[in-house]
């Protein structure tokens, strides 16, 4: 086998038995020591030395002592072939890259999940062809779900095990998903959280909407910056201004002026506190400030061809190590040009 040969070398997750686990099974301590899931227990189970206690293969129902060392395979080695995804080479900007975790800074237009329409050429089977090159046994293993014209930071785990811790950490302070978006107009108050249920309503383009039949949805605001184009661009002699700038006493007006002209926009901090679909297109609409460019529950814009939305930040913890991971991702060039100008020190949070 060559050194690249992912069964050479398998994820193997270790732990040494405390005295509160002594006289209990193997089993017990990958359930309750080692946080490992029934499904990772079942895939291991199938494997050669899959399972091990002191470096010798077990059953899951033998005893342990204190001191003894309970080990298991938990990368996609032990996958079932229906997990697979096709591997596919295409081109993504990496931000992080550990044994266990891939997190991306996804491009907008890019649809994530091979489906209907789209069966290759996905986020996920250029991920799968990097883990693949890689010599490594995962698979493409989203965390959390981003929109085909949504751009920024999206999690990939590598193996089932960190997959089932992270999707547990979601929506706790543990993991913490904040975004930008463009806005037409301003939302009033300036700052705020929107709960407003949300339930599927079709099939076609926009299939979802604020219902009180829907699911619990809660989305944390803080407006950032607001300008208004018509405004700057009569005080820059232009009717066409593709490129705002922050709002300025001398050129568009005061910000308590601006916030209530109709043909405003702003730039929106929104953290999510659950993670429905559509969730801050719908909940910005329903406050009457629908995302600049989306189409599907907004209008179409001349500024930018889509719905202005980027993950910038995300803040986590490491599924394995526990360690905090804080890491933000600069906007795409198109957000760049409809923000155009903004005040400097805007700028500087925002990494521009």
């Amino acid at each position: 086998m060559s050194a690249a040969d992912p069964a050479k070398h398998p994820r193997r997750l270790a732990h040494t038995v405390r005295p509160p686990f002594d006289g209990e099974t193997v089993l017990a301590v990958l359930h309750r020591a080692m946080l490992v899931s029934d499904a990772t227990v079942r895939r291991a189970k199938v494997v050669e030395d899959g399972i091990m206690l002191d470096g010798v293969r077990c059953k899951t129902n033998k005893v342990v002592r204190s001191g003894q060392v309970v080990s298991i395979v938990i990368d996609d080695a032990t996958a079932e072939p229906g997990d697979a995804v096709k591997a596919e080479p295409g081109s993504f900007p990496i931000i992080y890259e550990d044994e266990d975790l891939l997190i991306v800074d996804k491009p907008a237009g890019l649809v994530v999940h091979p489906g209907p329409g789209h069966e290759s050429g996905t986020l996920c089977n250029f991920v799968a062809h990097h883990l693949k090159s890689a010599g490594s046994a995962g698979t493409a293993r989203p965390v959390q779900r981003l929109d085909r014209t949504t751009s920024g930071l999206m999690v990939f785990a590598k193996n089932a095990h960190a997959q089932d811790r992270l999707q547990r950490q979601m929506h706790t302070r543990r993991f913490e998903r904040t975004y930008l978006a463009i806005c037409a107009r301003s939302p009033q108050p300036e700052n705020g959280a929107i709960d407003a249920p949300i339930a599927r309503i079709s099939r076609g383009p926009s299939v979802f909407a604020v219902r009180e039949d829907g699911k619990r949805a809660v989305t944390h605001y803080e407006t950032l910056a607001r300008w208004n184009p018509k405004r700057l661009g009569r005080a820059n002699g232009s009717e066409a201004a593709h490129a705002p700038r922050f709002a300025r006493e001398s050129e568009a007006g005061s910000a308590s002026q601006v916030a209530h002209e109709p043909d405003a926009l702003s730039l929106v901090k929104l953290d999510l506190e659950t993670g429905r679909t559509h969730q801050i297109r719908l909940h910005m609409r329903h406050i009457g400030c629908p995302l600049l460019g989306d189409e599907a529950y907004g209008e179409p814009s001349t500024v930018i061809d889509r719905a202005a939305l980027h993950s910038w930040r995300l803040r986590m913890t490491h599924p394995l190590t526990g360690a905090s991971i804080e890491l933000t991702c600069v906007p795409p060039q198109d957000m760049k040009d409809a923000l155009g100008g903004i005040d400097p020190s805007t700028r500087r949070t925002l990494g521009l």
